[in-house]
């Protein structure tokens, strides 16, 4: 009706509209029909800074608190936490070969997720909920074991939720290749990864044919499993934020990096998996850092940078 002189054909004029649907319809899609790529489609991209600024509003919804407009996200957030649950400590301490790193508490939830909304809102709700019933029993101290506890818990639903059930349509043998890594170490070498996937059939809806090892590695890539972690700060040279890269935070510039000529590329990084796979892979922790603990310096350049990045 757009353009046709009447009302409704009017009000199609004024306005672009866009439809969402979930990553994993679009894929089922087009796989049947590849006239789907003429349309224009974009990824839905969530940052560090705009999944802290949604925690807080869905925190200040529940309790009935005012929204500020002068605290930054982070301090917000913080704020919200000790007003709502003061005995929930503001960071958690992670011990890694025999070394404690401390995290912020945000920065901590984000590292156990996929970044997107309904894994952050879902941490959120478990804590709220835990707190209220330590307090309504008057005996759970909401202690660091506690929080690393219930955020596991936590993170085994999301897993389920968001990974398997939400990608199982069109990555049909999803399960099975993710217990290839078991038991595996946190960080792989680009030959002992590949390796291990080479041997390895994925059977997926897609419309290429994932029978390649640069393919394979793509998928695992994008879908948020696994990442590529630079050595002796590599990625000055290609111009990316951090050395520990995701699709969420670096976009797919890393890994079209690397898969560009993964041969010369296995000397200068790893793969490493999402640290929420951490537990449910039972994997080795070979880092001497906490995978996930940007630092709010790099969170908010990352944010103003966002548009950049998911445009390559």
């Amino acid at each position: 009706t757009k353009g046709d002189g009447s009302a409704i054909g009017k009000l199609f004029g004024m306005f672009d509209y866009y439809i969402v649907f979930p990553r994993d319809r679009y894929d089922q899609i087009r796989s049947v029909d590849r006239d789907i790529a003429k349309y224009n489609f974009i990824n839905l991209q969530w940052d560090a800074v705009e999944l802290i600024t949604l925690a807080n509003l869905r925190l200040e919804y529940i309790y009935d608190i005012k929204p500020s407009t002068n605290m930054e996200p982070k301090d917000r957030f913080a704020y919200l936490i000790k007003r709502l649950f003061p005995k929930i400590p503001s960071e958690v301490n992670i011990e890694i070969m025999n070394q404690t790193f401390r995290v912020d508490l945000f920065q901590y939830i984000l590292s156990m997720s996929f970044w997107n909304p309904r894994d952050i809102l879902a941490h959120i709700a478990a804590l709220s909920n835990a707190y209220r019933q330590g307090e309504t029993q008057q005996s759970i101290v909401p202690d660091q074991n506690t929080i690393r506890r219930i955020i596991s818990n936590t993170a085994e639903t999301i897993i389920e939720k968001e990974l398997y059930k939400e990608f199982c349509e069109v990555f049909l043998n999803i399960r099975e290749v993710m217990n290839q890594f078991r038991g595996k170490t946190l960080s792989m070498t680009v030959d002992d990864f590949s390796e291990i996937i080479s041997c390895t059939v994925f059977r997926t809806n897609y419309e290429y044919e994932c029978n390649n090892l640069e393919q394979k590695i793509r998928l695992l890539y994008e879908l948020g499993i696994v990442g590529v972690r630079f050595l002796d700060q590599n990625e000055k040279k290609w111009k990316l934020g951090t050395n520990i890269c995701f699709v969420f935070n670096e976009g797919m510039k890393p890994i079209n990096t690397i898969l560009s000529d993964l041969h010369m590329c296995k000397n200068i990084c790893t793969f490493v998996f999402n640290p929420i796979l951490i537990e449910h892979l039972s994997l080795v922790d070979n880092v001497l850092k906490v995978i996930g603990n940007y630092g709010w310096d790099y969170l908010e350049q990352n944010h103003l940078a966002k548009e950049i990045i998911h445009q390559m």
